[in-house]
């Protein structure tokens, strides 16, 4: 899937149904003092567009950066900030931002936003003057993520007159900075695509398209996200908006949607979406900013649902946070998560559970962890992120104490992991399930058992006991804790079997294969090896098996009333035997894999 959690930008709303529980704030250098914030927000740092100068306010920088950040002060082109101008500005920057946050908690997000060409020629330059921003940034703001963001279009001119040119601007600019940073794990910076600022780029490199004629552009960006894809893990958010061509002629960015970008050409929107969602179909979220402060509600409204209709999937805050747990690097699936749904899957031999519940007003999962390699684990996670370990049936505090009796300690024992089995039994977490086809099998077992319910021991059988094995679950008697007595198997395949245990092993009763088969008989080495089985087909066999399949003397009876005995063989018809058809006719001799050969004597033997 392609997961976003969705980021407020200005006063526009999301659709009522997404909630975005990150605010983007403004943080360019002409703010007067610091922020005041105490909810999660993605701080967008200056972006070298002048704003303030385009509305003719002709404010650059603050009181306080003209007085205590000089270097910011100096690094500018007729009112137009510099940024990365050299290492004295990248220490500047930092003082900047931890005054510019104060008392306000620290960001989720630092936005920055790449340097001009003329002075910072090259992205090795420009990553030797982020490192000393990154070093101090990091060592106070720890948890929070920085991005960069591509740019095109400015007010800014070179020495020689000409429009300004970002180091991160075109498609092979961000192809080759994400090279760098997917072979450079050290640097503490990823990348935010602004796709709208890709199609500005690429029509200011090709004069042959323009806004009013989009399909050059269109096939370029979709060999750009075939590209990208092998440094998609760098890149860690997207911005989107559209475009409105006003009365004169003159298309104004940030307003409109989607419609009004591809100018109602809908074949072209579709190519452009389906190609970003084929991009980061990845199950990865990464942040989303609509930027649309100069459109309507409306137009936000039909950027999101354009994007939902390509399958994208708007995930709130809370969600994220519960998304973003990774267990050994198992994630739970994004849509449970999104409806609260409770539910179970297998991963890597992982046996993963969840449910969710709200505590003091903060919403949380609870997850159970089963692996037969290692002790179970229980955990919950609150909305904020933080989390907590609760106890697992074999990993828990019963509160041991040596002065107490051995027959007092295992007591304990035994009442505290009664309480746990109460605790997950509650949670749907006990008895445990596996895969489709096993619980399916269990179900059906726990129609017709003798003792054991789908929620708790019967009271007739206080005795049966819950034992996790190598190969399976299981329920039933335990002598010196193996399995002895009467019980049920239940087979990670998906396989169940019930009746008699002997010192932890298979010896008499009935397995239900999961590919529908049904055995009843007797085991030797945990395989059956003597008794009936009826396979899904209709076919019954009885007799003798070797390692689970006829081998030595049986009979098959077939679904359509044929009838063989004789010799098998490793599950099929070799050797000597006898056919009855259902006709009446009959076919007494030698069988090679199910096919009579008349004219071979009986003396011949079964092949070896």
């Amino acid at each position: 899937m392609a997961i976003l959690i969705p980021i407020k930008d200005g006063i526009r709303n999301y659709p009522p149904e997404i909630t975005a529980n990150l605010q983007e704030i403004s943080g360019d250098f002409a703010i007067e003092k610091p922020l005041s914030i105490n909810s999660p927000y993605s701080l967008h740092t200056e972006s070298s567009h002048s704003i303030h100068i385009r509305k003719k306010e002709k404010i650059t920088f603050n009181s306080k950066i003209i007085t205590d950040f000089k270097n910011i002060a100096s690094a500018q082109r007729n009112g137009i900030p510099q940024l990365w101008r050299n290492m004295e500005w990248s220490n500047e920057f930092f003082e900047f931002i931890y005054w510019l946050v104060g008392s306000s908690i620290p960001p989720e997000i630092l936005e920055i936003h790449p340097p001009f060409n003329d002075y910072c020629s090259s992205f090795e330059q420009f990553l030797d003057i982020f490192k000393i921003f990154q070093k101090k940034f990091y060592g106070k703001y720890s948890d929070t993520k920085v991005f960069i963001e591509n740019r095109c279009g400015t007010m800014y001119k070179d020495e020689d007159g000409k429009e300004g040119k970002f180091l991160l601007s075109t498609c092979n600019d961000i192809l080759k900075f994400a090279d760098i940073l997917y072979n450079n794990s050290d640097i503490g910076l990823k990348i935010v695509l602004d796709y709208p600022q890709i199609f500005s780029a690429i029509i200011a490199e090709d004069k042959k398209i323009s806004m009013d004629n989009l399909e050059g552009a269109v096939e370029e960006i979709k060999s750009f996200n075939k590209k990208i894809i092998k440094y998609r893990k760098v890149i860690s958010g997207l911005h989107m908006w559209g475009k409105l061509k006003n009365k004169n002629g003159i298309w104004n960015a940030h307003a409109g949607n989607f419609d009004t970008f591809f100018s109602n050409n809908e074949t072209l929107k579709y190519d452009f979406l389906r190609s970003v969602f084929d991009t980061f179909n990845d199950d990865i979220p990464r942040y989303f900013v609509p930027e649309v402060y100069l459109g309507s509600q409306k137009d936000l409204h039909s950027i999101i649902i354009d994007m939902e209709k390509e399958g994208f999937i708007f995930l709130s805050k809370i969600c994220y946070k519960f998304y973003n747990y990774s267990f050994y690097g198992i994630k739970i699936p994004v849509n449970k998560i999104d409806n609260r749904e409770s539910g179970f899957f297998e991963k890597d031999g992982w046996l993963i559970q969840f449910c969710f519940g709200e505590k003091d007003s903060k919403e949380y999962m609870d997850l159970y962890c089963s692996h037969r390699m290692t002790n179970d684990r229980h955990e919950r996670i609150y909305e904020d992120g933080k989390s907590e370990n609760l106890p697992a049936l074999d990993y828990f505090d019963y509160g041991f104490n040596q002065n107490d009796t051995e027959d007092i300690n295992n007591e304990k024992m035994k009442n505290k992991k009664n309480e746990v089995k109460d605790i997950l039994t509650e949670k749907g977490f006990f008895p445990f399930p596996y895969t489709n086809d096993m619980i399916n099998n269990i179900n059906i077992y726990f129609k017709n058992n003798l003792y054991l319910s789908n929620k708790e021991f019967n009271r007739e059988k206080p005795n049966a006991e819950f034992k996790k094995l190598p190969y399976g679950i299981y329920l039933g008697d335990l002598l010196d804790n193996k399995p002895h007595g009467k019980g049920a198997l239940f087979y990670a395949n998906g396989n169940v079997f019930e009746g008699d245990f002997v010192d932890g092993e298979l010896s008499k009763g009935k397995e239900i294969f999961s590919n529908g088969s049904i055995f009843e008989g007797d085991f030797a080495n945990g395989e059956p090896s003597k008794g009936k089985e009826t396979f899904k087909s209709g076919n019954v066999y009885e007799g003798d098996l070797v390692d689970g399949k006829g081998h030595g003397k049986g009979k098959m009876t077939f679904a359509n009333g044929d009838v063989y005995e004789g010799d098998f063989f490793e599950g099929n018809i070799n050797g000597i035997g006898k056919k009855t058809y259902i006709d009446g006719k009959v076919e007494e001799g030698f069988w090679v894999n199910g096919i009579f050969f008349p004219n071979i004597k009986h003396e011949n033997k079964i092949p070896q």
